[in-house]
């Protein structure tokens, strides 16, 4: 009797035991068609735009099935973070969530679940989760919505979010927003304050939410998304190891301090068969001090986003390999001077776009080009290829009153020695269907009376004025077409330009289209274009330049 109870009492022990295991590991069940359909949540609470809730406010997601539990680990997540992070509890198919220390009082938050979440059979929560909340009588309202490419499926992508004006130079850390992509790419950032935005990604390979520059591809934003004029961007992001075997380069186009826009064809893991002239060799900038290359983003016209570290000085030297000799283009970041050291001639086009166009009979040689105001250390070996090339440089997103600077270059090594030693001029298009047109032009700093420099205005070869340089100049009644104007510095004090005396023009040229729309374009104002003049110009030197 006594073994008997005995065995029925183990029995029973082993039960409870097989019933316990069964309990702590739930599994997928067996036989019948393999499950392909992801998770979703059947409801969840407090209801996204709620306000006025307690700063350690409890959520609900009930889930339409059994998930894996693990894989929520770092998939749900408050913006803007909260130190002390989400304590979680589960009843069944329903996931508690509560800040473990109290949110800020009167603050908006978004407490997103990422689509790492998966079902028992490996399935992929489709899109993101969100529920939007204050703790405040209101919500914030900025958003935008986004694309980001370059990963395979399952990978853990983050997408951070940093005001603009608190970018770290390193973004190793998450930033104060973050999301996740949903299956086809695509984000969203939702319930955000009125401010800029610069936008971040990686591919957090190693699962430790941070970015680890040697090992995990990221990416910067193709543009900075901000509330009015450009809240309706949509950013794109690529990430990419850069694993630039080939490049053959048209263009290179500066965009800000992180991007560089490459023109010209490139060859990418699978994608084969593209032209290969070029292997790209490292960004530096001017001290030497090497950039880090993050990314690089294919354009829908073919060209390339080069996304790098931010860039202290204002030029960048991008280096190349081209059979056995190394050569280096320079180029140009943003900065609050964006086109100091422009080079003959450049000008500006309807798009935006600064394009810089190689002097004929340029010859390739050790010191081809020279850049004003940088010093000895300015030269640039210019590759062959540049003796046909338009490089095109993208202006940095402007706004009204912005000022357009343009600088001269200096160049040795023409054919025949025929150029002057340095140029500077500048050309305004006006539009075909007017018949007469005004602009005032404003120069910086503006030029004191009776100094020997002299303007002149043409209309194609027809010569409409020859006059002093003031600031404000005032021009009145312009035909259509063309309008250029060139500075010289009048010698011999005769009041026009002598060729004989080879009295020196400094040539940069710049066409501007005058229409209302050029309102939103650099350098112009209501009055007119303001022109910030090179070095050598702006102190007015009444000597022989």
């Amino acid at each position: 009797m006594q073994a008997a109870d005995a065995g029925r009492r183990a029995t029973i022990w082993g039960l409870m035991i097989l019933l316990a295991m069964a309990c702590a590991r739930i599994e997928a069940p067996p036989g019948g068609p393999p499950d392909r359909e992801a998770p979703t949540i059947r409801e969840s609470r407090p209801a996204s735009g709620s306000v006025n809730l307690d700063t350690r406010p409890e959520f609900r997601f009930e889930f339409d099935e059994w998930v894996n539990r693990a894989s929520l680990s770092g998939e749900l997540y408050l913006s803007p973070r909260h130190e002390g992070g989400l304590e979680l509890n589960w009843v069944g198919r329903t996931l508690k969530a509560r800040p473990v220390l109290p949110l800020d009082s009167g603050r908006t938050y978004l407490l997103e679940m990422g689509t790492g979440v998966r079902d028992l059979a490996g399935n992929r929560l489709a899109s993101p989760h969100r529920i939007a909340f204050s703790t405040g009588a209101s919500l914030d309202s900025f958003a935008f919505a986004g694309w980001i490419g370059g990963y395979r499926p399952n990978a853990k992508v983050m997408i951070w979010a940093w005001p603009l004006d608190s970018f770290p130079v390193r973004p190793l850390a998450p930033a104060p927003w973050q999301t996740r992509p949903d299956s086809s790419g695509g984000f969203r950032l939702l319930n955000l304050p009125e401010t800029a935005f610069r936008l971040f990604a990686i591919n957090d390979l190693n699962g430790d939410g941070r970015w680890s520059p040697a090992t995990e591809p990221a990416a910067l934003a193709s543009a900075d998304p901000a509330p009015g004029g450009y809240g309706n961007v949509r950013p794109s992001l690529y990430l990419s190891e850069l694993e630039l075997d080939s490049l053959a380069l048209t263009a290179v186009q500066p965009e800000d301090r992180h991007h560089l826009l490459l023109e010209g064809r490139l060859d990418l893991p699978g994608r084969p068969g593209r032209a290969a002239q070029l292997s790209l060799l490292e960004l530096a900038d001017t001290l030497g001090r090497q950039i880090p290359l993050l990314t690089l983003r294919e354009e829908e016209d073919g060209r390339y986003l080069l996304v790098c570290g931010e860039m202290d000085s204002l030029t960048y030297w991008l280096r190349f390999k081209d059979g056995s000799d190394s050569v280096s283009f320079r180029g140009l970041a943003y900065t609050q001077n964006p086109f100091q050291g422009f080079e003959r001639p450049v000008r500006l086009d309807s798009k935006r776009r600064l394009h810089w166009l190689p002097p004929r009979g340029l010859k390739t040689q050790a010191r081809t080009a020279a850049w004003v105001g940088q010093g000895s250390d300015s030269e640039a070996v210019v590759p062959q290829f540049l003796d046909a090339l338009e490089l095109v440089w993208g202006l940095p997103r402007a706004r009204a009153g912005d000022t357009l600077f343009l600088s001269p270059g200096i160049f040795e090594g023409m054919a025949g020695d025929t150029w002057p030693a340095s140029l500077a001029r500048f050309a305004l298009e006006l539009p075909p269907d007017v018949e007469h047109g005004a602009l005032q032009l404003l120069f910086v700093p503006a030029p004191p009376a009776n100094t020997p420099w002299r303007i002149q205005l043409r209309m194609g070869e027809t010569l409409l004025s020859d006059r002093e340089l003031v600031s404000p100049l005032e021009l009145a009644e312009l035909p259509a077409g063309w309008l250029s104007a060139e500075l010289y510095f009048d010698r011999n004090g005769d009041g026009e330009w002598t060729a004989g005396q080879l009295e020196p023009f400094r040539h940069a040229e710049a066409r501007l289209p005058l229409t209302d729309s050029l309102q939103v374009y650099p350098g112009w104002t209501r009055e007119g274009l303001e022109l910030q003049l090179p070095e050598e110009l702006s102190q007015w030197n009444t000597a022989t330049p």
